[in-house]
């Protein structure tokens, strides 16, 4: 028999609360069967990370570098299906620390069967950054978040991605307002991901385009470049994108530039060689 909408919504609210209070928060990594299928599939930063087995490898590698790490939610937008969130990540050794990330989680079966997200690793150096309130740890708070899919809000935000993303000042990337925000502009915007909750969304998205700088590496200026970000939206009345929130690994950007060398030569018809 096909749950209700609540019904739905308690499952996903669960499910989320288990896996970042007792995977994340509580390092259970053996209750792993009963939050993750075993085809669970992670996209990240232009990587994936296929199989429940191969990601907690992952996990567990990664907890041992960050013993401290505790994960709390800011944001949240939920469907039948899928889950889309703002997080705050922190670390209180060596130095308390923050930084923020947004995931969008598919469930299937009553389990976690495929992610998207992005944190702003560059962001733990920055602490000046903006945060948002933490929501209640409390799953059936979570509840409310619940709205069905809407196709004109996916159809508004579908086509401000097309459009190269134009931001505003009502968009705030990795914390910063987007007029703050120069590392790219982008001219080609691949959509991997996108789902709309009532008069919200959320998307994962690649864009490429030339680099204009911020990141400290100003040598790179004009180069093409890859950033993958994801982001949770909404509309106004009707129904255009009036607000946006995105995370972006800009620390992956910069490592990738400094790892293709110095830039190469700009000439006069701004071709590099």
């Amino acid at each position: 028999m096909k749950r209700s909408a609540e019904g739905e919504a308690i499952l996903l609210s669960g499910l989320l609360h288990n896996y970042l209070s007792s995977m994340v928060n509580s390092r259970e990594l053996e209750r792993a069967p009963d939050i993750y299928g075993p085809d669970y599939r992670l996209h990240c930063d232009g990587r994936i990370v296929a199989g429940r087995a191969d990601y907690l490898a992952m996990l567990t590698e990664y907890f041992a570098s960050e013993p401290t790490l505790r994960v709390s939610v800011n944001d949240l937008i939920m469907t039948a299906s899928h889950v889309a969130a703002v997080l705050t990540k922190s670390t209180s050794a060596p130095e308390p620390t923050s930084w923020e990330a947004i995931a969008i989680w598919r469930f299937e079966g009553g389990a976690v069967a495929e992610a998207w997200t992005e944190q702003d690793w560059l962001g733990r150096r920055e602490p000046s950054r903006e945060t948002l309130p933490e929501l209640p740890w409390d799953a059936d708070a979570w509840i409310g978040a619940f709205a069905d899919s809407n196709d004109q809000v996916d159809a508004s935000a579908r086509a401000w991605l097309g459009s190269g993303a134009q931001l505003g000042l009502s968009a705030v990337i990795d914390g910063a307002p987007a007029l703050q925000w120069p590392v790219l502009a982008p001219d080609e915007v691949v959509v991997n991901k996108l789902i709309s909750a009532g008069s919200r969304f959320a998307f994962h998205a690649t864009l490429t385009g030339p680099y204009a700088g911020g990141l400290g590496s100003e040598e790179h200026l004009g180069e093409r470049c890859r950033l993958d970000v994801a982001g949770i939206g909404g509309t106004d009345a009707a129904g255009q994108v009036n607000s946006v929130r995105i995370s972006s690994d800009r620390l992956g950007l910069l490592r990738r530039m400094k790892a293709a060398g110095p830039a190469r030569t700009l000439t006069s018809d701004g071709t590099r060689v």
